[in-house]
């Protein structure tokens, strides 16, 4: 509402079909348009490098297969972290490795973490450089998007999110296991680009990473 009562403001753009109705629902004279998040060519990197930083940062190399998330936390849930230690509790031959979060947060999640790293195949990471993120990629054999769909005071429809974590996972060529709400389909094609999944059903999701790490192809 501030914004729309500055007059040099002639449209919204919007980077989901999902909050453009939301916004044209409040404001039907604004001229809205979705621009869809994209994704750009991949750096490159020299494979030396990408061993050296596999050597020196990746924890739990005793694992031969390894999953990861990068991005933000919360402590709400919204984006999924019980989720994923859910899943490591019920998938003892991978490695799950969560990058991103403030100390304070990332100390929240170790500790609700104990009572499912049964395996010790949880690792936290905390903040990292964006240039940094590039590399854990190159590290990972599948990437999680687990964002919940969570009604909350600021967000009350819970259906607003703009997944950007996905052009970055897309432009890498990653394998992308995404939960399956409305953000992530306006963006994603099931059995294409990723694997849509039930946002509560860990059991779900650890049997799919199964599947994937016996099927590359």
């Amino acid at each position: 509402k501030y914004i729309l009562r500055r007059k040099n403001v002639c449209r919204i753009i919007t980077t989901t079909k999902n909050l453009a109705e939301l916004i044209s629902k409040e404001f039907p004279n604004i001229e809205l348009r979705v621009a869809k998040l994209s994704a750009s060519l991949p750096i490159e990197f020299d494979n030396v490098v990408v061993e050296k930083f596999r050597r020196k940062n990746l924890k739990g190399k005793n694992f031969k297969h390894h999953v990861g998330y990068t991005g933000a936390l919360d402590t709400i849930g919204l984006r999924g972290t019980d989720l994923i230690c859910k899943i490591a509790s019920v998938t003892p031959n991978v490695a799950f490795h969560i990058v991103g979060g403030e100390d304070e947060t990332v100390d929240f999640w170790k500790h609700f973490s104990k009572d499912f790293n049964l395996h010790e195949n949880i690792f936290f990471y905390g903040h990292w450089k964006s240039s940094d993120i590039p590399l854990f990629l190159f590290c990972f054999d599948i990437v999680m998007a687990p964002l919940q769909r969570k009604i909350t005071k600021l967000a009350p429809t819970g259906m607003g999110m703009s997944p950007l974590k996905l052009a970055e996972y897309l432009s890498y060529g990653k394998v992308i296991l995404a939960s399956d709400i409305e953000s992530h389909r306006n963006i994603l094609t099931a059995e294409k680009d990723s694997i849509l999944l039930s946002p509560a059903d860990f059991k779900g999701w650890s049997k799919s990473i199964n599947e994937l790490l016996q099927n590359p192809n």
